[in-house]
């Protein structure tokens, strides 16, 4: 039977939790949440940091940094690459027909974390001027063969 380790109030419907995968930053997660309000898909962007103590045998979630935007339909990290010093970049498909990209970071170890925007694209409309959405988020990324 599986067993919860920890549980938090988003205040809003939690539809993607992601680790960091980059090295200098595995204890960071995102939750992107929504809610509809008359018809509107709104949410935000949870950071938080996983904290182990000495004290306690589970460990802890720290709330870090909330970004505010349409509703996340899904999110992917940037995949490590060698050399990289952009890091922990995040891709949104949010509800509002854009795509939405932010950058994790903090200034050292013990620092809080946070969010910022770093690039936003609207997806065109269609030809009979339906909105068009992005559902899925993901990163194409090819390997350093001369490494």
């Amino acid at each position: 039977m599986e067993k919860s380790v920890h549980t938090q109030d988003t205040g809003l419907h939690a539809d993607v939790v992601a680790f960091c995968p980059w090295a200098r930053a595995l204890d960071l997660l995102v939750c992107a949440t929504y809610e509809l309000r008359d018809g509107v898909r709104v949410g935000k962007l949870l950071l938080y940091s996983v904290r182990r103590s000495k004290a306690a045998a589970l460990p802890s979630l720290r709330s870090e940094a909330e970004f505010a935007c349409a509703g996340i339909f899904d999110a992917a990290w940037r995949p490590p690459s060698a050399g990289d010093e952009e890091g922990c970049l995040l891709a949104l498909a949010c509800a509002d027909g854009t795509v939405q990209v932010v950058r994790a970071s903090r200034e050292g170890a013990d620092s809080p974390a946070r969010l910022d925007a770093v690039a936003s694209c609207e997806l065109p409309a269609a030809a009979d001027d339906a909105r068009s959405f992005c559902l899925a988020a993901d990163w194409a990324w090819v390997r350093d063969t001369a490494a």
